[in-house]
């Protein structure tokens, strides 16, 4: 599952090791803010090019409340515009939509 956010694109998967848990990946560690710890995040990437964190499914959970209740925008595209961070990612975020749209 991909989840973008306000803060960033993160890819979650199940962790090999048990099934209770899952692994959150991103392409860098600033995409994590408000989501993870930066002391859990890998110090190194996958071989696939992730940054990534092992959590529990509930930690998820949690997580994702958070992050749906932290919404304080109208338009998704401004809120990565003011983003200093993630305004280098807003045309990404524009034609992952457009792609999307083009769909239906």
């Amino acid at each position: 599952m991909w989840i973008a956010s306000a803060n960033g694109f993160v890819l979650i998967e199940t962790a090999e090791e048990g099934k209770g848990n899952i692994m959150i990946k991103a392409f860098c560690k600033e995409d994590f803010v408000g989501m993870v710890d930066q002391k859990r995040i890998s110090a190194g990437k996958d071989p696939c090019g992730y940054f990534f964190a092992k959590i529990a499914k509930q930690e998820l959970a949690d997580i994702l409340v958070k992050l749906v209740k932290s919404v304080d925008y109208e338009n998704f595209e401004d809120a990565i515009s003011s983003h200093p961070i993630q305004v280098r990612k807003k045309d990404v975020y524009v034609r992952f939509l457009k792609d999307v749209g083009a769909l239906y």
